[in-house]
C-alpha cells in the first residue's frame, strides 16, 4: 500500500534545488521521508551511483534503520521492474552496490574521509572509532588522571570548594556536552581582572537601560507625583502618611539625575520603607484610602518591579567565582589532553 502523502512531506521528498530544514515530532514519518527522498534523488538522477548520496544520522540504530529500508526500496524495484525496461539493468546495479551505500553516522563518515587520507592526516589507517561504552571508559581513566594531577597546581582550589566527586561529575559533563572547548576558547588570553572588568561593563550597560527606562517611565512619576496634587492648604503635614510621602519625594532628584548605582540603592531603600498602616482619615479630608493606593501602586507595580531589573554589581563573591572558573579552564584542558592520549594508545 503506497503512504498518503502530507503537502509538507512531498515537499520535503521532491524539493533538490535548495536547502531543507524539516523539523517533525516523534512517529511522524521523518525516516519515512528520508528514504522516499533517497529514493526520489536516485529516479532523478539515472547517472548516480548509489554512493554519490550520503546520508547521516547522529546514532548507529538510526544508521541502521535506514539502511534497511533503502535496501528494501530498491530491492523491491529491482524485482518489480520488468527485464527489458531500461531501468532494469540500473536498479540490479544499485541492489548490487548496497554495501557502498553512505548511510551510516557522522562518525563513520568522517572515519571513511580519514581513512581516504590517511597519509595527509598523519593517521594510522586501521585506526578505529571508540564505541560509548569505550569512550566513557577512557573519559573516566582521563579524568581520574587529571584529578590526581591537579593535586600539584592550582587547580586543586576546586576539589576543596567542590570536594573530588563534584569535580569528577562537572568534568564528565563539561566534556561530553562540548562546553569544555567554548570554556577554554572564551577564557583565552584573559585574567580574573580583565573578566570583572567585562562583568563590571555587562552590568553598567543593563543598569542604565533600566536607569533609563524609569526615567522615562511616565507612569511611575505620575504615581510618585500623586501628592502634589493635592493643593497645599489641604496637605495633611505632620501625618504619618504624609511623611512616607515627603520622604519619597526627596529623592526625586537622585531617582531623575543619580548614577544607575545610586538610583539601584534608592529604588530598593524606598521599596523597604513604604508602609500602609499609617495615617489618619482625618487629616487626609477623604483622601487616605487614595493616598494608600497610589503608594501600594508605586511601591508593589514600580519601585519592586524596577528593583528586580537592576542587577546586583559584580562583589567579592564574583571575582572568586572569577578565579575558580579559570581553574575549570586549566582542569579541562587538562583532561582534554589526558582523553586525547589515551585515545591515541587505544
Amino acid at each position: 500500500m503506497t503512504m498518503q502523502l502530507t503537502p509538507e512531506q512531498r515537499q520535503a521528498i521532491e524539493i533538490t534545488d535548495k536547502n531543507l530544514v524539516v523539523v517533525a515530532g516523534a512517529g511522524s514519518g521523518k525516516t519515512f521521508v528520508l528514504v522516499q527522498r533517497f529514493m526520489h534523488l536516485l529516479d532523478q538522477n539515472p547517472t548516480w551511483t548509489l554512493p554519490s548520496i550520503v546520508a547521516i544520522t547522529f546514532t548507529e540504530k538510526a544508521a541502521r534503520e535506514m539502511r534497511d529500508r533503502v535496501r528494501q526500496e530498491i530491492s523491491q524495484r529491482a524485482a518489480n521492474t520488468p527485464p527489458d525496461d531500461p531501468n532494469a539493468k540500473r536498479w540490479r546495479t544499485h541492489e548490487a552496490s548496497l554495501d557502498s551505500a553512505r548511510i551510516g553516522t557522522i562518525h563513520s563518515l568522517c572515519a571513511q574521509i580519514l581513512r581516504a587520507n590517511a597519509v595527509e592526516a598523519n593517521l594510522d589507517p586501521e585506526f578505529e572509532v571508540l564505541d560509548e561504552i569505550d569512550t566513557a571508559i577512557v573519559l573516566d581513566e582521563a579524568i581520574d588522571q587529571s584529578l590526581a594531577e591537579l593535586l600539584e597546581t592550582p587547580a586543586r582550589a576546586l576539589l576543596v570548594e567542590y570536594g573530588v566527586q563534584g569535580v569528577r561529575t562537572s568534568l564528565h559533563d563539561l566534556i561530553t556536552s562540548g562546553q569544555c572547548e567554548r570554556l577554554i576558547e572564551r577564557l583565552a588570553d584573559k585574567t580574573t581582572e580583565a573578566l570583572m572588568k567585562d562583568w563590571h561593563a555587562a552590568w553598567e550597560v543593563n543598569a542604565n537601560r533600566v536607569a533609563d527606562a524609569l526615567r522615562d517611565d511616565g507612569d511611575f512619576w505620575d504615581c510618585l507625583y500623586w501628592p502634589m496634587s493635592i493643593p497645599e492648604a489641604e496637605q495633611p503635614r505632620g501625618d504619618k502618611l504624609w511623611a512616607v510621602w515627603e520622604d519619597i519625594l526627596s529623592y526625586r532628584q537622585v531617582l531623575k539625575n543619580g548614577s544607575p548605582l545610586e538610583i539601584k540603592t534608592t529604588i530598593e531603600n524606598l521599596a523597604e520603607a513604604i508602609v500602609l498602616n499609617v495615617g489618619s482619615d482625618k487629616n487626609w479630608q477623604g483622601r487616605l484610602h487614595e493616598s494608600k493606593a497610589m503608594l501600594r501602586t508605586l511601591r508593589d507595580d514600580h519601585l519592586k518591579t524596577y528593583k528586580s531589573l537592576f542587577l546586583p554589581p559584580p562583589m567579592e563573591l564574583d571575582r572568586q567565582l572569577a578565579d575558580l572558573l579559570f581553574h575549570w579552564r586549566e582542569a579541562t584542558a587538562l583532561v582534554n589532553r589526558r582523553f586525547r592520549d589515551l585515545k591515541d594508545q587505544n
